[in-house]
């Protein structure tokens, strides 16, 4: 069962108020299409795709750290799969061989994104 400071159950909890108070924030935002052909939002000094932007106000609001949390940060095409790839490895080493192939490791048949997602489309 998730916990209430699982940033995917706030969704469920917060209701429509919860979505209508982001979509106010998100459309009172500065807009351009300078530098790409999707919409870009200026949001606290950034500018965010549309696709992070609409999570990210209920994220800010609700999400809640715990002690056994691991945040990966890293910038955009500097090797972010692989990063995945080696934190999933380190925090799962215990639960998989990682000398054998068909153990059913997740990294064999998946793309290391879906083992570890990006926390702003846990609310998107």
């Amino acid at each position: 069962m998730a916990s209430s400071s699982d940033p995917s159950n706030q969704t469920q909890q917060g209701g429509d108020h919860e979505a209508d108070a982001g979509d106010m924030i998100i459309s009172a935002l500065p807009t351009t299409r300078k530098w790409t052909q999707s919409e870009l939002k200026l949001f606290q000094g950034f500018w965010l795709n549309n696709v992070v932007m609409s999570g990210l106000p209920s994220l800010q609001e609700n999400f809640r750290g715990k002690s056994d949390h691991v945040v990966l940060t890293s910038y955009p095409k500097s090797g972010t799969t692989w990063l995945k790839a080696l934190l999933f490895c380190i925090m799962n080493r215990s639960s998989y061989s990682f000398q054998v192939i068909d153990d059913g490791n997740p990294l064999v048949s998946c793309n290391p994104h879906v083992s570890v997602s990006f926390i702003e489309f846990w609310l998107a």
